[in-house]
């Protein structure tokens, strides 16, 4: 079953690249290069997450954080836990979105 599904997300991932996790309302959290990201035609990338009123926490607590949560399976939730979520999780200590 898990190979079923793993086979069916690469496949969701090659039609939809940039929101194929989405479809399937869970991602995984992984590292990967920011080159090898899939960025649509025309888009941008924009790495900024300062837009909150919270002081970042020290980079040792933030790698913590981070690496407590690499290669865990989360249900992906678009207004409630979405990547900003994540990344304010992993740079403030609280998970939350402005966009």
């Amino acid at each position: 079953e898990t190979q079923m599904m793993n086979t069916f997300r690469s496949y969701l991932q090659s039609v939809f690249p940039v929101c194929g996790d989405l479809l399937l309302g869970e991602t995984k959290i992984r590292r990967q290069p920011v080159g090898e990201v899939t960025v649509p035609k025309g888009a941008h990338v924009l790495v900024c997450n300062n837009r909150h009123a919270l002081k970042p926490t020290s980079q040792d607590e933030m790698r913590h954080r981070r690496d407590a949560l690499v290669n865990k399976e989360l249900n992906y939730k678009l207004f409630s836990l979405n990547c900003e979520h994540f990344a304010t999780f992993v740079r403030y200590g609280k998970a939350m979105c402005n966009q």
